[in-house]
């Protein structure tokens, strides 16, 4: 998921105002549905202890992988807070 926005001023009216309901649909399901599984997932992998070196390599790879996405989610719900604070 990738957004990229140049926030100005946004007039809500006939013609974008579906558009602004929707991302502010999804931005509330990224906020209370994936975010918490995300810190979930984090917080888990972060706990689990595997003396195996191969699975090690690969729990850290997810982990990464997760704390990773985490960021992106993160930047993403702050650009939503910026188009709906403006509009």
């Amino acid at each position: 998921l990738q957004v990229k926005v140049d926030v100005g001023t946004i007039h809500v009216d006939d013609s974008n105002e579906i558009i602004l309901e929707e991302l502010k649909d999804h931005e509330k399901t990224l906020r209370k549905h994936y975010l918490p599984k995300l810190v979930e997932w984090i917080r888990m992998l972060s706990s689990m202890n595997d003396p195996n070196e191969a699975r090690k390599k690969e729990l850290q790879s997810r982990l990464r992988s997760i704390v990773s996405l985490r960021t992106r989610v993160d930047e993403t719900l702050k650009k939503c807070e910026k188009i709906v604070a403006v509009s």
